[in-house]
């Protein structure tokens, strides 16, 4: 997904890219001059997605890299599947993690009510773990997960890991991926689906009867 370019970032334009959806900035080196390569990098996401009857709630843990020398705030925008049949959601919450804990992050509603902006410190030479929630409400029996976002960096993802839970009472569950493992728990039936040097082609598709 290639979104609208934002400003900025020490004096320089970045371009707001990210996966599954969020977006990403094509960043300077630390000299000024452009460099080949990113010097922010999304490199990891691990993410739950539960569906509940007229429900899916999402949780995923997004890992950035900073190779830079010094610590860069990166403006964000983290877009949702909003559709006819799936709505802008009822509760969204964004945290910073860290061994301290975990810290609340502000955001913005996008105008057309589609994502949410958001900003973020990123550690010099260091890897940062933030982490987004949120609910929506769903008609029909479908959920999205945004992927194919992923392929605007021309390199893939160290690991993706999802874990996707549904009710026992679902049935013919499919996936537009491949499902790594099946368990059963009390009340539902866990998917894990695991990718390491993943590019998708194509986002999180979910169907159900």
């Amino acid at each position: 997904m290639l979104l609208k370019q934002k400003e900025f970032l020490g004096g320089g334009t970045v371009l707001l890219l990210f996966a599954a959806f969020l977006i990403l900035f094509f960043q300077q080196t630390d000299s000024g001059k452009k460099g080949n390569s990113y010097s922010v990098r999304f490199v990891r996401e691990n993410v739950s997605i539960t569906i509940a009857p007229g429900l899916a709630e999402v949780s995923g843990c997004y890992f950035m890299n900073n190779a830079m020398t010094s610590t860069r705030p990166v403006p964000l925008y983290y877009p949702f599947p909003v559709s006819s049949t799936s709505t802008f959601p009822d509760s969204i919450a964004v945290f910073l993690i860290s061994p301290q804990g975990q810290k609340t992050i502000s955001f913005r509603i996008a105008a057309d009510r589609q994502g949410i902006y958001f900003s973020i410190f990123l550690f010099p030479q260091s890897t940062t773990e933030f982490q987004v929630y949120y609910r929506q409400r769903i008609e029909g029996k479908f959920v999205r997960y945004i992927l194919r976002s992923t392929r605007i960096w021309g390199y893939p993802l160290q690991e993706a890991k999802f874990v996707i839970r549904v009710p026992k009472s679902v049935e013919k569950v499919r996936f537009s991926l491949q499902p790594d493992l099946k368990t059963v728990e009390k009340n539902c039936i866990v998917y894990q689906i695991i990718r390491r040097n993943f590019l998708p082609k194509e986002d999180l598709l979910i169907w159900w009867q």
